[in-house]
């Protein structure tokens, strides 16, 4: 929680990651405001519906196969 909070993304924020990360999925699934997605299951509506996106820079490859 202290990273979103350093990163004052305590609100509306959705993360993006690999279904494999369950560290994030349990450390995440409490915060209010706050949503966690597999990179597969994300569309458009997901990604415009939040203020804040948090996404590693292989799920972004990930993210636009999905997209494409």
């Amino acid at each position: 929680m202290s990273l979103l909070e350093n990163l004052n993304a305590l609100d509306s924020t959705l993360i993006v990651c690999d279904d494999k990360n369950n560290l994030i999925y349990r450390g995440v699934k409490n915060l209010q405001n706050v949503s966690i997605i597999d990179v597969s299951h994300v569309n458009v509506y997901d990604l415009l519906r939040y203020r804040n996106l948090i996404i590693s820079k292989e799920d972004i490859n990930k993210l636009m196969e999905v997209l494409s």
